[in-house]
């Protein structure tokens, strides 16, 4: 996948030009496995200014001594970029038009900066066909952790038990959704097992048209609502 690194270094160096892009690039590295590190403690969501504020450190910079908006620029940098990395079938808004007809349609996406999730659903033209959008970085919680499902539950006015979740993670998606009562359906294209602690599952399937022509409500009223999980490259 393309990298964003070398357009926000170039953001930086406008304020720091000290900084090369070999450690640019490793600060980067470093403030990545930060955020992964304090993410996996108990699932809490560090957004992007959080993360580039450690970035910062890393490279012994102070925030409140570069120019202003500096930091800010180099988040949307980031966005902008990231944004343009992200692939969206064609064939996939023709599936979820189709979808929405008969279902209730709503995404839960892990991301650190909400406008990146949302600048690539409306590129690829699809953000209007949900209901609501859910992303980390607003409720401060990522998957699995339940908030971010009760979140999205309490937004559609949903019992758990009237919703499926499809994601493409058994670990965070199937077992997220579980935890708060809902069936959920798995993305799986490789064909692996489930991971241990999972017992249950309303499906797995290869990829998304496989798994939607097995939902409930097929050709009649649907019984079912859909949370769909977002995955697009860059971020969980």
């Amino acid at each position: 996948m393309r990298s964003t690194v070398g357009y926000v270094h170039g953001v930086l160096r406008r304020g720091a030009p000290e900084i090369t892009l070999e450690a640019f690039h490793a600060g980067m590295g470093e403030s990545w496995r930060e955020a992964e590190r304090l993410r996996a403690i108990d699932h809490r969501e560090v957004g992007a200014p959080e993360r580039f504020t450690y970035l910062f450190r890393c490279l012994a910079l102070d925030p409140e001594a570069c120019p202003a908006g500096l930091l800010a620029e180099m988040i949307e940098t980031h966005r902008r970029e990231l944004a343009k990395a992200a692939e969206f079938p064609a064939h996939h808004r023709r599936l979820l038009e189709e979808l929405r007809s008969r279902y209730r349609l709503g995404v839960v996406s892990n991301f650190d900066y909400t406008p990146t999730a949302l600048s690539i659903l409306c590129e690829a033209g699809v953000a209007e066909l949900f209901e609501t959008i859910v992303v980390s970085d607003a409720v401060g919680w990522r998957k699995p952790a339940p908030r971010i499902f009760h979140e999205t539950l309490e937004r559609m006015r949903l019992d758990p038990r009237e919703a499926l979740f499809v994601g493409d993670r058994a670990d965070i998606d199937v077992a997220g959704a579980h935890r708060v009562g809902m069936e959920a359906a798995w993305l799986n294209p490789a064909g692996e097992a489930l991971p241990p602690g999972i017992t249950s599952l309303r499906m797995s399937c290869g990829i998304l048209p496989t798994c939607a022509r097995s939902w409930p409500g097929q050709g009649n009223a649907p019984t079912h609502r859909m949370a769909r999980a977002m995955h697009p490259n860059g971020e969980r």
